[in-house]
């Protein structure tokens, strides 16, 4: 082997040792070193196959937990349909209501009873009926 082949680590430490049992001996040593880093990531590989292992059960935990929820979700849904359609039921019928001549006749009333000047006078009259109807329930 020629100097020129060398790395220059290698020529630096040839240069500095001039003696073939050192340079032997650092030659075992870097390959010590890369064996040692082989190892390393050998144990590294281990642990991330490990973790991608647990990675995996983790993603198929959550992708059931999606199925789950996403059903879940579609039957809320067709719930909210239903409540959506008894809703606008019940806000045609109160508009209906509402728009009834004897609604209109009760708010009359009750605005009159509010009144400062009416309310004075009917709220005795409303009380005594009031209270003849409740006796008469008993």
């Amino acid at each position: 082997m020629d100097i020129s082949e060398v790395e220059p680590s290698r020529q630096v430490a040839r240069s500095k040792v001039g003696n073939k049992s050192l340079w032997l001996h650092l030659a075992e040593h870097e390959n010590y070193s890369d064996i040692k880093q082989i190892s390393k990531l050998e144990k590294e590989t281990v642990k991330l196959e490990q973790e991608a292992g647990s990675l995996k059960q983790q993603n198929r935990a959550l992708a059931d937990e999606l199925r789950r929820v996403n059903a879940e979700k579609s039957a809320l849904e067709q719930g909210a349909g239903s409540l959506k359609q008894q809703n606008s039921l019940l806000t045609e019928q109160l508009q209906f209501i509402q728009h009834s001549r004897s609604w209109r006749a009760i708010r009359k009333y009750w605005r009159a009873l509010d009144s400062p000047l009416f309310g004075k006078l009917l709220r005795p009259i409303r009380w005594t009926f009031l209270k003849l109807f409740w006796r008469g329930n008993k």
